[in-house]
């Protein structure tokens, strides 16, 4: 029991999430609601027994596979109240304590919800009560000054999606599927999790971050990624390069990371050009598909060159302002594509257009702000613009992932603005920044000690070398 009480004990939370996760995974797989029950119950008596921060840190590994802690017939989600447990640990022992204005917000995106219980708001009110939760939890956690966590965190997150790849491979090897997919999942929603871990593999290799480990984790996100066909996935990780490709024109680092990225998307199209299997596959399963349906589209039908989407999200957004209490409060995230209430049968496949049919302007607007608070805990932009720029493209791999998905009420995306922050913090404490938190917020500031040290021993090591 000393070891699991110990401080950072990461190994014993690798073990207990390998634990948990073969457990949810049979029980997902073969369809067995008692399997799944034993898994979170174990699960859950691990985060009751374990210290907060290793509890906190089993939790981000099971979070990219959040479909599978669920209880399957019916499909009930709950990786929401094992987050409850948890912070309620950060309360009770007083190392976090609810804000107000946090805690309004979260009540008016409910009250919402409870007035449309008689349209099936009851799932809703579930779902938005644990993203509520999640949110809370991830404000609470970047609100730790300790830099090392934060760190911890981003590398269980990688622990996360290497468990979620064995799923991965278990689903393709059962179901045969052309495109890989986590367990439970769909093909896009995994995708979005390693466009996140490229983009955050790519930014460490510009500040030099572990390097061989980070450029093996930005071939095993690229390549995991790719299985997914997903185009979403590769239009994120193209408009990332295009981002640090402007950024390389006055920085030289940043400059060698996108040729490098280049090379390998040429050497793609070499195999592709020699008609090698897998890349033929691949390029027939995303960017041919992606002609394919360009070239077969004619006008007014639905199957256009997005799937279907660009008619799904106009027909939508009449929907919504067809009615003025449609607007304001909107129709509910379980029923608002119901053909019943005048929706298509397809969900909006788009965050904020499903935001808005969900929870009308009211909840969307409302539910962003408690993200936004999320992101005040990263770094302003005056300490340092590389590090503030190039940290965006992490936004910028997961938003274009959600734009075509409705990811409004994913537990995922606390985690992976929470993941954006970390990674941020930790590159400015390289930097030889610091930070304190004042009146809730966290400030940073150059520890012109700590840099002048650095300038020092950089000047010996050269000398050393000459």
């Amino acid at each position: 029991m000393n070891s699991i009480k110990s401080k950072y004990n990461i190994s014993g939370v690798i073990i207990i999430a390998i634990i948990s996760f073969i457990i949810l995974a049979f029980g997902s797989i073969t369809g067995k609601t008692l399997i799944n029950a034993v898994g979170l119950a174990v699960l859950f008596v691990f985060l009751v027994l374990l210290k907060t921060d290793n509890a906190m840190l089993l939790l981000t590994i099971m979070t990219p596979n959040s479909m599978i802690v669920c209880l399957p017939n019916p499909e009930i989600r709950v990786l929401g109240f094992m987050y409850l447990l948890v912070y309620a640990k950060l309360i009770i022992e007083k190392k976090e304590h609810l804000r107000l204005k946090h805690l309004i917000l979260g009540v008016l995106i409910l009250a919402i919800c409870v007035l449309k219980i008689p349209n099936f708001g009851v799932r809703d009110l579930l779902t938005c009560f644990q993203t509520i939760i999640v949110i809370f939890y991830w404000i609470a956690l970047l609100s730790k000054r300790n830099v090392r966590f934060n760190i911890k965190t981003y590398d269980c997150f990688v622990i996360g999606t290497i468990l979620m790849s064995i799923g991965m491979i278990l689903n393709k090897v059962i179901t045969g599927e052309s495109r890989t997919r986590a367990l439970l999942d769909d093909a896009n929603y995994t995708a979005v999790v390693f466009s996140v871990l490229f983009a955050v593999s790519l930014f460490f290799l510009i500040f030099k971050v572990d390097v061989k480990k980070n450029l093996i984790i930005l071939g095993y996100s690229a390549l995991m990624g790719a299985t997914t066909g997903s185009r979403a996935f590769l239009l994120s990780i193209g408009l990332v390069l295009v981002c640090y490709f402007i950024l390389g024109l006055r920085h030289k680092i940043v400059r060698k990371i996108f040729f490098f990225a280049l090379a390998l998307v040429g050497v793609f199209f070499i195999l592709y050009a020699i008609k090698i299997p897998i890349a033929v596959n691949f390029f027939d399963m995303t960017i041919g598909r992606t002609f394919a349906l360009m070239n077969n589209y004619n006008s007014g039908q639905f199957m256009d060159v997005t799937s279907g989407r660009l008619f799904l999200w106009e027909y939508y957004l009449d929907q919504l302002f067809s009615q003025s209490n449609r607007v304001l409060f909107g129709l509910g995230f379980s029923s608002y594509y119901f053909v019943e209430n005048g929706g298509y049968g397809l969900v909006a496949h788009n965050t904020f257009v499903s935001g808005l049919m969900g929870f009308g302007v009211l909840g969307l607007f409302t539910i962003l702000i408690l993200y936004f608070n999320i992101l005040s805990f990263g770094q302003n932009y005056k300490r340092n613009k590389l590090i503030y720029i190039t940290s965006l493209t992490i936004l910028v791999a997961f938003l274009i992932g959600y734009f075509f998905l409705d990811g409004l009420l994913d537990i995922r995306m606390s985690m992976y603005l929470g993941i954006y922050v970390c990674v941020q913090r930790y590159c400015l404490v390289r930097k030889g920044y610091m930070f304190a938190r004042k009146n809730g917020q966290i400030l940073f500031y150059k520890n012109k000690a700590i840099t002048s040290l650095a300038h020092v021993i950089n000047n010996s090591q050269k000398k050393l070398t000459q």
